[in-house]
């Protein structure tokens, strides 16, 4: 579930594509960065149930985990160059896709 957003394309855009609204909190930006998990939301490839219609958000952590932490720092991620898109489940697998 995402309530807020540090940059405000980025809650516009999540905002549009889930239908419910996305506080643009320009103050996220100030947490250290051992406060932030690493996520990735697609912006293409395999149709899906994630924030813009295509594969969940893939996570560093997960709830429960030592590391988790439910700040994210978000990455998007596109299939480009002609590449067959697939499901990508763990930050190892998006790392080794690129």
């Amino acid at each position: 579930m995402v309530t807020d957003a540090s940059d405000n394309k980025t809650a516009t855009s999540i905002t549009k594509s889930q239908r419910h609204k996305i506080n643009f909190i320009p103050m996220l930006t100030s947490n250290p960065n051992h406060y932030l998990q690493q996520g990735y939301d697609f912006f293409n490839g395999i149709r899906g149930e994630g924030p813009f219609g295509f594969q969940l958000t893939v996570g560093s952590a997960l709830p429960g985990d030592s590391d988790y932490s439910s700040l994210i720092d978000l990455t998007f991620v596109n299939w480009t160059g002609g590449f067959k898109a697939k499901i990508l489940k763990s930050t190892q697998e998006i790392v080794q896709a690129q």
